[in-house]
């Protein structure tokens, strides 16, 4: 998948050349219960959604609001992330008091894997960025496959006046 929100996307990809097929925003969660998953989709983009999402028990008010303090911000001025002081994440959330499902059903367990970090230990501030680009951005794939990115920027590095070679023995780099 492709995220378009990525800032190295947006300097360096043309997204509508890539013909993006976008999918729906949100996540599935399968619970202990056993009970069918869980969906929680993103309320701007699926708004017919929203009913579902709040009754799927994973959303308890205040960690809706810990949520809320927590990312408002990045989105608004994600400068000010950057500038301010950093901790881990588990840290973060725990003076939030973010401690509910929300967090050790959906959050964890998300970040886990794409953070490779099942301990909270990562930066707050780049999680809140990582996470900032996830709310604004709609990921997909290119209607002519995933392949279509990486011929698309091997185009433009040729047309800069790279060379591209694959399959081929990395033996230093630098200029010619």
């Amino acid at each position: 998948m492709l995220n378009p929100a990525y800032p190295a996307v947006r300097r360096w990809v043309d997204v509508d050349a890539l013909d993006l097929r976008r999918f729906p925003v949100g996540v599935a969660v399968r619970r202990a219960t056993g009970a069918d998953a869980a969906v929680l989709a993103h309320p701007l983009r699926h708004p017919g959604s929203l009913a579902a999402t709040l009754r799927s028990g994973l959303l308890a008010p205040r960690d809706l609001a810990a949520v809320v303090r927590w990312l408002a911000p990045v989105i608004v001025r994600p400068r000010s992330v950057i500038a301010g002081p950093d901790r881990p994440l588990a840290e973060a959330w725990d003076r939030l008091g973010l401690r509910g499902p929300l967090r050790t059903e959906v959050l964890e367990p998300f970040l886990a894997g794409v953070l490779a970090d099942d301990r909270g230990d990562t930066s707050d501030a780049f999680v809140r960025l990582l996470m900032r680009m996830f709310a604004l951005g709609g990921p997909g794939l290119p209607a002519a496959g995933i392949g279509a990115l990486p011929a698309q920027l091997a185009a433009a590095a040729r047309v800069a006046g790279a060379e591209v070679r694959t399959g081929a023995v990395v033996e230093r780099i630098g200029p010619r």
